[in-house]
């Protein structure tokens, strides 16, 4: 057993805790009343419209809220007669629609109950269990049903100022002011006074002083406020879990309100954008109207003129019609020029407003009027021919000739006007296809300026070899009477990047596929999904999320062309932050060359080194076989998308909506061109991958790589004492990117030194750091120290990420059809929302193909882990017959292990609500004795079943 006192010893720390559990048995004593009041209110609704249909079995789940809400008829009038049915009964006819679902309203009679909670966050919410205090209390106040409930009214204005006072709002005050404590305490005062007003409730004389639930309530209530209320370790645990899914619920609403403002205001920018682009657009289709309008009129003189000769030329007979050829052709070339030079002045105009698409389309405009003078050329030659033939027939054949002669050029002259229309519209056409053509201009400008490049080396190139000879001799006079020169040096650190090579293929190129069972693994390659990564802005000292996606190396590593010495990217637990740092160190090892560049000319330039020199020194080398790996995976997940977000669709407004947000964020770019700039990667010489957690209290990252890199690779102390001597060479010479993985998880050697350090000699190098957003928000990092943040939100597309996770457990064969079975289950169970934390998906797809079907609950997935985990650590079954908790009912692991259980679960409880977080994850044995973890056997099982590491 346990006492509120055993968890806080500050004496109003605890009357904050017990305030909260006297709310919580408050709303026990409610619910039988409340549970009650809305199975009677569905019975009578139901009733009432039922009696008016020609069928008492009538039933309708087609309807959804949002229809009702647009006035659509129910196909067989009964949801918009229940819909306006609650209206009557809500006391200020404002229901809240968005807690509820129209589709389950006549199958669950909490759903009509939610109606009436005013505050929004009870859509997921099933039965008055699953509804906290505010809830049930805003139900009974807003619903007029309970109005002959109470001996109190339930009134409109300030209820609390009436005599006699309406508890019910009184009680719903508590619960804000115990709720919203920013220092979670509560005089002695004020908890008298809360009890006073709980009692006060539970004891109202017309039915809840009469109610057995709400008198055993009262009676825990005197208990709590004696202090002789005794709690079990699990219920003490259940308790206090939710007071915290309380509290993060508080601050998530509160995150919310910060996030929609910033939202709005993005909103009123991108109005602002789109507002500017139509502008421009409409005055290029004015311009393009005022050009077809000249064309149209050339054309239309030029027809008139040609009419007329042709009229002259039948009266003249065979003398006038070599010349009438002759100036039919001038005309042609007539024609052909003043098109040409109003295409170039179209281009030239054209050219103010796209600089690189004018040049590309002046050069088509020009192909496209010598083709045209070509055709005319060719079409008066064929045509003085045709006027040499006809020389030679009678003059009867003259004005048959004259006639089909004036009907073709009549037709020439429409199809030339219909012509120039098309054109128009294929202009339009080009500009829009002027993105895809801007990646070749792109090409062939990174080739020109690449050979500005080698020419820039090449000037250089003498400066470059006179800092080599200085850097050899110092490196000389610091090592005495070793050996190292240039030619050993570039040998040494070839050497090493291949011993890197292995070592990172060795430990990082396998990851785990299934949480449920470490031996089922694959490549990294097979299953990497591109993550989901946004930029962060610092808004007056604050950093604010923005819309900017990140979907390059090149944008992480650089800001304006400039590459940052310290780059963050923070993520929740599970959301694939290790994993990112994983791909992009064996990206740099696959693609990475062995062969040594000539030594920068001096250092400072080197470190200040820019993205657009990076750009025009290289081409992508992306390999054929990543490309075709990736392209075929992403057709494979969009058409699936496509149809899971007309499937979903139809069926669940909630799901689809989600969905959809899945596959838009799925199908913004292809997979095999997010992050596939490897070449960036190759301008490193050195990518240190180092764990954090594997270096705690060290401060120096020369030391970690030295501890975990270096001695993972050498085995005798003279080679590893030479190693850390070339690495130190290396971090001053060379430019190096060291990826740090778990912040959050790593403790400094003393309180001042927050942040792995590099000496100032290393400031060649570039830090990428991983954590968690806790460890940047408690403040002990400064603004200053971080260059650039990024928010890493999950994956883009998860159910791409789940058929390559299921390929690894599914016979090749069986692959659609169970991967389509799974995404019928993902919508029928409603859990596409858990479906962005690549480790959920990974648990929900192995659970699935183990048979095991989950109903969107986090605490039935976490006790599936736990099982999993326990069952390795000892595979003793037995199940629990009188479980202390509901959610452990029919598990086979638990029970023989509850010992194991209450231990972990304590020190886990103690360790989250020290101040120092960092020791609620990572912590030295002193504190596994506090909880007699230490023991041989104790250690052993946690140490087994992966629960500790």
């Amino acid at each position: 057993m346990a006492n509120l006192a055993d968890v806080f010893k500050d004496k109003e720390r605890s009357n904050w805790l017990k305030a909260w559990l006297a709310i919580d048995i408050a709303k026990s004593g409610l619910e039988h009343l409340a549970d009650k009041e809305a199975q009677n209110f569905h019975q009578h609704i139901y009733s009432q419209v039922r009696s008016s249909l020609k069928s008492q079995s009538y039933t309708c789940n087609g309807c959804n809220t949002a229809n009702l809400l647009r006035k659509q008829q129910c196909p067989i009038k009964i949801c918009d007669k229940v819909f306006q049915e609650i209206i009557k009964e809500h006391r200020y006819k404002k229901c809240s629609w968005n807690n509820t679902s129209a589709q389950l309203w006549q199958t669950n009679y909490w759903e009509i109950a939610k109606c009436y909670i005013q505050t929004e966050g009870y859509a997921d919410k099933i039965s008055i269990q699953d509804t906290d205090f505010n809830g049930v209390v805003s139900f009974m106040l807003n619903c007029t049903r309970f109005d002959s409930k109470f001996s109190f009214p339930i009134t409109k204005g300030r209820p609390t100022h009436n005599k006699p006072a309406c508890l019910l709002y009184k009680a719903r005050e508590v619960h804000k002011a115990v709720r919203h404590s920013s220092i979670m305490e509560v005089t002695d005062v004020d908890l008298q006074d809360y009890f006073t007003t709980l009692n006060n409730l539970l004891k109202d004389s017309r039915y809840l002083s009469h109610d057995n639930v709400a008198k055993n309530a009262v009676v825990k209530l005197a208990q709590l406020e004696k202090d002789t209320l005794l709690l079990t370790t699990a219920e003490m645990m259940c308790f206090l879990d939710a007071v915290e899914t309380t509290l993060k619920q508080h601050l998530k609403d509160i995150a919310k309100d910060v996030v929609d403002a910033s939202v709005n205001d993005l909103r009123v920018n991108t109005a602002l954008c789109i507002d500017n682009i139509k502008d421009f657009l409409d005055t290029c289709k004015q311009e393009l109207a005022k050009q077809t309008d000249i064309h149209k009129q050339d054309i239309d003189e030029h027809v008139d003129s040609h009419k007329q000769g042709i009229d002259d030329h039948i009266g003249r007979h065979k003398q006038g019609i070599d010349k009438h050829a002759d100036r039919h052709k001038q005309g042609i070339d007539e024609h052909a020029g003043r098109h040409k030079h109003g295409i170039d002045e179209h281009v030239d105009r054209h050219k103010q407003g796209m600089d690189e698409h004018a040049g590309r389309h002046k050069q088509g405009m020009d192909e496209h009027a010598d083709r045209y003078k070509k055709g005319m050329d060719e079409h008066a030659d064929r045509h003085k021919q045709g006027m040499d033939e006809q020389t030679g027939r009678h003059k009867q054949g003259m004005d048959e000739h004259a006639g089909r002669h004036k009907q073709g050029m009549d037709e020439h002259a429409d199809r030339h006007k219909q012509g120039m229309d098309q054109h128009a519209d294929r202009h339009k056409q080009g500009m829009d296809e002027h993105a895809g053509r801007h990646k070749q201009g792109m090409d062939e400008h990174a080739y020109r300026h690449k050979h500005g490049i080698d020419e820039h080396a090449r000037r250089h190139k003498q400066g470059m070899d006179e800092q080599a000879e200085k850097c050899i001799k110092d490196i000389q006079e610091q090592f005495g009477n070793t050996t190292f020169t240039e030619t050993t040096y570039k040998q040494s650190c070839r050497e090493l990047i291949e011993g890197m090579k292995k070592l990172y293929n060795d430990n990082l190129n396998r990851v785990t596929i299934s949480p449920l069972n470490d031996i089922i693994d694959t490549k990294l390659r097979d299953v990497y999904m591109p993550p989901n990564i946004c930029e962060m802005c610092n808004d007056k000292g604050v950093f604010k999320k923005t819309d900017i996606r990140v979907t390059q190396y090149k944008e992480v590593i650089f800001t304006n062309n400039k590459m940052n010495p310290r780059i963050f990217i923070q993520g929740e637990a599970g959301s694939g932050k290790t994993t990112f740092l994983a791909k992009l160190a064996t990206d740099w090892g696959d693609h990475t060359s062995c062969v040594m560049p000539t030594p920068s000319t001096n250092e400072s330039n080197t470190s200040s080194v820019t993205s657009e020199q990076l750009d025009t020194s290289r081409e992508s080398s992306v390999t054929d076989e990543e490309s075709d790996r990736s392209s075929s995976l992403s057709a494979t997940d969009e058409k699936s998308d496509i149809s899971c977000a007309s499937d979903s669709s139809a069926e669940e407004s909630d799901t689809s909506d989600m969905l959809w947000h899945i596959e838009t964020f799925g199908h913004a770019n292809s997979s095999s061109q997010i992050f596939a700039d490897l070449d960036v990667l190759q301008d490193y010489m050195f990518v240190f991958h180092l764990t954090l957690r594997n270096s705690v209290k060290q401060l120096n990252v020369t030391t970690m790589i030295n501890k975990q890199i270096i001695d993972s690779i050498y085995y005798s102390q003279d080679d590893r004492k030479k190693a850390y001597k070339l690495v130190n060479e290396i971090m001053k010479r060379e430019r190096c990117l060291v990826l740090l993985d778990g912040l959050d998880e790593w403790i400094g050697p003393d309180d001042h030194r927050n942040l792995p350090t590099l000496v100032a000699s290393h400031s060649q190098c570039a830090i990428l750091i991983t954590t968690r957003p806790w460890k940047l928000a408690e403040g002990k990092i400064r603004n200053s120290d971080i260059d650039v943040l990024l928010q890493l939100e999950g994956i883009n597309k998860p159910f791409a990420l789940s058929r390559a996770i299921m390929s690894g457990m599914v016979e090749k064969k069986n692959l659609d059809k169970k991967h389509s079975a799974f995404r019928r289950y993902i919508r029928k169970q409603k859990l596409g929302k858990l479906l962005s934390s690549p480790i959920m998906v990974s648990v929900i797809v192995c659970a699935f193909v183990d048979g095991i079907k989950l109903q969107g609950s986090m605490c039935q997935i976490y006790i599936l882990l736990l099982e999993s985990l326990f069952k390795k650590g000892n595979s003793e079954m037995c199940e629990c017959q009188q479980p202390s908790l509901p959610c452990f009912a029919g598990t086979q692991y638990i029970q023989p292990n509850m010992e194991h259980m209450n231990r972990l679960a304590e020190m886990a409880f103690y360790l989250l609500f020290l101040h120092t977080k960092e020791n609620s994850i990572v912590f030295t044995i002193m504190e596994l004795k506090k909880f007699k973890m230490a023991e041989r056997e104790q250690k052993d099982f946690a140490f087994k079943s992966g629960v500790l590491s």
